[in-house]
């Protein structure tokens, strides 16, 4: 039966105009609580701020900063932010739309909630009217579940049809599990909560475009305040300015790409091979709208019919900071632009003092003869005319490289489907939803992934991200107390991955959960209920043993059992072992991403060790693995500063990771997430809680990124090294330099701005040119500074260390 519940304000309305229970006056006495940034972001990732409320515990448990005011379009969805000093509180939003001095909320059901007529309670993290105290199990504004820490309240949608210039009271409310606008709630002193009041102002009506709260296709690209050197750019020659240029260089949106003019370039691959190169636009004045196109490859002036092997995309710019580590993403660190987006194959301006990226893509075909072809880049102009042009040479090598699926390279990127189906607005798992997944999963299937990521229990990893992760095999506790396993969403899932090339192994997650609950749906109550265990229990080994012994059966009738491993992520050991116990007895094979364990190296065929701890491995460990066919990698984190794949990463760093793995002789590389996208990943890479980018390198729309095509980069070199150690063997003297050349990739905390040339000379050597051999090594890291944790300093050009190894 529905419930209403609906807070009527009307006596506190007569108390004061914009009641609150505890006045300015009132002190907070938590320890650590207090509030620091309100603010409002759109879709374009343009924020407005009130930064610096408070500065210290103690403080007032409200703030009237109404003379703040936020402008907002009618139509255009917003995302309210909050960032408070410590951690453990919700975050609710509400607009009084109606001007009646009060907040009128008026929520329908009992979760998912349903906003009533004149609610204006606009979104919120987590409220749950049945356990009003401990805030365990909720809803959002958004209709999902959730649970614990969660501040970011969601984004709402400003109505249509207000008149430009009105203005409306906005209130943020930081509490615990409480919808009430006026702060009454027993603990709201104690709990160190806090009530801010700002004004919003309506600006004028939003265009269509800047109404999608989800862009796909179209959308605004953001922009953050910088100076312009007007005097550099009108130093430039008249008209368009064209020419090749680094890949290795994220060139600012606002500079004159400091390049010297490049009219010609030679790229070098083997066959099969997907290789990249970089141009730049640019212009003191308007150039209104371009498209960029590669020509037909000719061989001694001679037309091939090679027409779809290259290809040319604009690259659009994403919101970063300096931010690369775990934690709450600190609000007061300076943003910046990074071009990251490969955007789909269309048109695009070229404004004054603008430089615009174009990144090609050159996929070399595999029945194709060795030797030197020849392709254009070509920028045409609105009525067709070529108004630029950029000659590029390929040398393809006589070799090979295998195909995806016959590759060494073990990539495995943990997958978010549930991002895609709120971004698309299509029901999980529906029709929609595998319609919008596949051409993801086709792209990672593509760089060469191995693993299907599958959800055993809800939340496996504590309900980080923006979008939580339901079970993919529903468990019911019938009448009876038996168990029943519904394993519709799994197979779904499984035979789609298949259909996309990803199929080597599926990981399943997790005996171990972060916080040891699983969800079940109880017949009896017909309600979800938790189990909360430890992993010692008799009643954890009864769970796991039923679920395992049916999900076997299912497994084995699927033929997907030899396949299949159990997997677990960041566990201590002895969590593991017990794991291990149940699921081996069963005769499951495991996995594990986390710290290096040598009680583990003998029993997990999937083993993945945090990047730091490779190093670890004894050469008869990983002998003894391959020997087995079993799998050893490593992964990167939010942990890791750098080499990483951030979207302020230096492009190189996505290079240089795959063929650590191959200095390091291990099978390739884990990272956690590749489409766990934020709010608004298209324009804002920053997140709550990690470094930027850090759970995402692949964008809506089918977007590629500079890192993920990077990273694809150092695959393929990868599979050369295993080529050319074979073939090698019998040449000491290429052997020496090869392997030179690879030790050089010495370390696990490599700077970014020394990538580039590691990579570079590495490359070069594999595709047959000459390359001078290093002198032993001196020191060179990539260590931060003490005192700068977790932070980037300001990015320096790029350098090469001179006496690098």
């Amino acid at each position: 039966m529905t419930l209403l519940m609906a807070v009527l304000l009307t006596a506190r309305a007569q108390q004061s105009d914009y009641y609150v229970a505890h006045g300015a006056d009132v002190k907070v006495t938590h320890a650590t609580h207090y509030p620091k940034m309100v603010g409002v972001a759109n879709v374009r990732g343009e924020e407005q701020k009130l930064d610096g409320i408070a500065s210290a515990p103690g403080c007032a448990a409200y703030f009237d900063k109404t003379e703040t005011v936020f402008d907002v379009k009618s139509g255009e969805t917003i995302t309210p932010l909050i960032s408070i000093n410590g951690g453990w509180m919700h975050g609710y939003v509400y607009v009084d739309w109606n001007g009646n001095k009060q907040f009128d909320v008026n929520l329908e059901g009992d979760g998912p909630y349903i906003k009533g007529e004149g609610n204006e309670l606009v979104c919120w993290s987590l409220y749950n009217s049945a356990d009003g105290s401990s805030g365990n199990q909720g809803w959002n504004s958004a209709g999902l579940s959730v649970s614990g820490d969660v501040l970011a309240p969601g984004s709402f949608r400003v109505p249509e049809g207000l008149e430009a210039g009105s203005t409306y009271r906005m209130r943020y409310a930081v509490m615990w599990n409480c919808i009430d606008p006026t702060g009454d709630y027993a603990k709201f002193v104690s709990d160190g909560a806090s009530i801010i009041d700002v004004t919003l102002k309506v600006t004028g009506a939003a265009s269509d475009e800047e109404k999608l709260a989800y862009p796909i296709n179209d959308y605004a690209e953001p922009r953050v305040d910088v100076t312009v050197d007007e005097a550099a750019w009108n130093a430039l020659p008249d008209g368009l300015q064209a020419s090749w240029a680094s890949r290795d260089v994220h060139y600012k949106l606002h500079e004159v790409p400091a390049i010297e003019q490049q009219d010609a370039a030679t790229l070098r691959a083997w066959k099969g091979e997907r290789a990249n190169i970089q141009a730049v636009l640019y212009s003191k004045t308007d150039q209104d709208t371009l498209a960029v196109r590669m020509t037909e490859w000719q061989r001694g002036g001679v037309a091939t019919g090679i027409t779809e092997a290259a290809e040319a995309r604009f690259v659009n710019y994403v919101i970063t900071d300096d931010y690369v580590y775990c934690g709450n993403h600190p609000t007061n660190l300076p943003t910046w632009l990074v071009a990251d987006v490969i955007d789909q194959d269309k048109p695009h301006a070229v404004p004054a003092m603008e430089t615009r990226p174009v990144w090609c893509t050159i996929e070399v075909p595999r029945d194709i003869e060795a030797g030197e072809y020849t392709t254009t880049l070509e920028v045409v102009d609105e009525q067709g005319n070529v108004v630029k042009t950029l000659a590029l040479t390929i040398v393809v090598d006589s070799r090979s490289l295998p195909e995806v699926k016959d590759q060494k390279f073990h990539l495995d990127f943990w997958q978010q489907p549930y991002a895609v189906s709120r971004y698309y607005g299509v029901e999980r798992w529906s029709d929609g939803h595998i319609e919008a997944l596949r051409p993801y999963l086709q792209a990672l299937g593509r760089a060469g992934q191995r693993v299907v990521s599958t959800i055993l229990f809800y939340e496996p990893w504590g309900e980080q991200t923006h979008d939580l992760f339901d079970p993919m095999v529903q468990t019911v506790k019938k009448t009876d107390g038996t168990w029943a396993y519904d394993y519709t969403v799994f197979d779904k899932y499984v035979e789609l991955c298949a259909e996309c090339g990803i199929d080597r192994y599926i990981n399943c997650f997790s005996m171990v959960p972060w916080d040891m609950s699983f969800r079940y749906w109880d017949e009896a109550s017909e309600s979800y209920k938790t189990v909360q265990t430890n992993t010692a229990t008799e009643e954890y080994r009864e769970l796991w043993t039923s679920f395992l012994t049916a999900f076997k059966a299912h497994l084995v009738e699927k033929g997907w059992f030899e396949k299949t491993n159990i997997a677990l992520d960041e566990r201590a050991e002895a969590d593991m072992l017990n794991a291990y116990a149940i699921a081996g007895d069963l005769g499951f094979n495991m996995a594990l991403a986390g710290n290096y364990h040598n009680s583990l190296c003998d029993k997990f065929r999937d083993l993945c060790v945090q990047l730091g701890q490779e190093g670890r491995f004894t050469a008869a460990q990983l002998a003894d693995r391959k020997a087995r066919g079993w799998v050893s990698t490593y992964y990167t984190s939010c942990a890791n500063a750098e080499p990483n794949i951030y979207s302020n990463s230096y492009p190189a760093e996505a290079a240089y990771l795959p063929i650590y793995a191959a200095k390091m002789n291990l099978d390739g590389y884990l990272h956690w997430a590749w489409i766990n996208w934020d709010e608004h990943p298209l324009t804002d890479s920053r997140f709550r809680k990690f470094g930027s980018g850090d759970t995402y390198c692949y964008y809506p729309g089918n977007r590629s990124s500079i890192r993920f095509e990077r990273l694809i980069e150092g695959i393929h070199q990868y599979e050369k090294i295993q080529i050319l150690r074979e073939e090698y063997k019998d040449d000491a003297d290429m052997l020496y330099k090869l392997n030179t050349l690879l030790g050089r990739f010495n370390s696990s905390t490599m700077a970014g701005t020394q990538c580039a040339a590691l990579v570079n000379d590495l490359e070069a050597f594999l595709n047959g040119e000459e390359v001078a051999i290093p002198e032993p090594p001196h020191h060179c890291h990539g260590l931060l500074p003490p005192g700068q944790q977790g932070y980037r300093p300001p990015r320096a050009p790029l350098q090469q260390c001179t006496a690098l190894g």
